[in-house]
């Protein structure tokens, strides 16, 4: 696995390091530390963003003995390096951090470079909120499920990863009639009553029958989740009630400007609400 880790010594940044430890992400990993210098935020200079790299190699040989690690040093537009280099690199994920925060602090929106790159990235995309601390408890993931290639990725991507024991996964489905996926084309518009409701519900455990069991079969302590409302909203909403590490989602397509509305309205929301960390899974063709 190819990872690119965008870091320029903020609390942010650091945090994000500490945050790796609860990815699952797997020993044989090639990374590469980038730190990008620009005119009115630190690091401002050459010098100062080397520095700060190194000391970020530094730390993550001590915390992935295994990992082959490197560090870039570019000037300029934080996203736009990024970007860059990523498609040089052939990444397969660019991690950045953002400030962790509550679903009472009503922030709807990313960091402008948080959300260039979420949005221009041709890779997955792991929006970081760690703590300034290495917790060693069993990591806890929200899987965001609407039956779309996208979504299947993200399972695929879950249980791919190399997790600690008594890891524990829901499954998310989400009875939303107002969003065009896989679960749409199965469910009616539900006008409330009980029979449909059960009906609604039967339709879904069956769709997530498949993805229930891989996620099972890699060892996971998994569960199905059904809510009904905006997915955003109940995906941020149960992550912060269980105290999640982090939420997996994917946009139902690639390469067109729909699947950009999608990403938009959904996975860039999801990344701006969540109180934990958020992956949004591109697998590159």
């Amino acid at each position: 696995m190819k990872i690119l880790i965008g870091y320029n010594g903020s609390q942010i940044a650091e945090a994000a390091l500490y945050d790796l430890k609860k990815a699952g992400l797997p020993e044989d990993a090639e990374v590469v530390i980038l730190s990008v210098a620009e005119v009115w935020l630190p690091p401002e200079n050459i010098d100062e963003a080397k520095i700060l790299a190194h000391g970020a190699q530094a730390q993550l040989e001590k915390e992935f003995p295994m990992w082959k690690i490197k560090i870039e040093i570019s000037y300029g537009s934080p996203a736009q390096e990024i970007l860059s280099k990523a498609e040089e690199l052939g990444s397969d994920l660019i991690v950045i951090g953002e400030s962790r925060q509550h679903l009472c602090d009503g922030n709807l929106f990313l960091h402008s470079t948080s959300h260039k790159i979420l949005d221009g990235a041709k890779c997955s995309v792991r929006i970081t909120r760690g703590k300034l601390s290495a917790e060693k408890m069993p990591s806890r993931i929200i899987v965001g499920f609407d039956g779309s290639d996208g979504a299947r990725a993200a399972v695929e991507e879950v249980a791919s990863r190399s997790w600690g024991e008594q890891s524990e996964v829901h499954l998310v489905l989400v009875a939303d009639c107002t969003v065009p996926s896989s679960i749409g084309r199965f469910v009616a518009p539900m006008s409330g009553s009980f029979s449909e409701m059960k009906i609604v519900r039967q339709q879904m455990e069956k769709l997530a029958e498949a993805p229930l069991r891989k996620l099972k079969n890699a060892g996971l302590k998994s569960v199905l989740s059904v809510g009904e409302g905006n997915p955003k909203s109940v995906l941020t909403e149960l992550a912060e009630r269980w105290n999640a590490d982090s939420i997996f989602v994917g946009p139902n397509s690639v390469g067109n400007s729909f699947a950009r509305y999608l990403l938009g309205s959904v996975s860039a929301s999801v990344a701006a609400r969540a109180h934990c960390s958020v992956e949004v899974v591109r697998k590159i063709k």
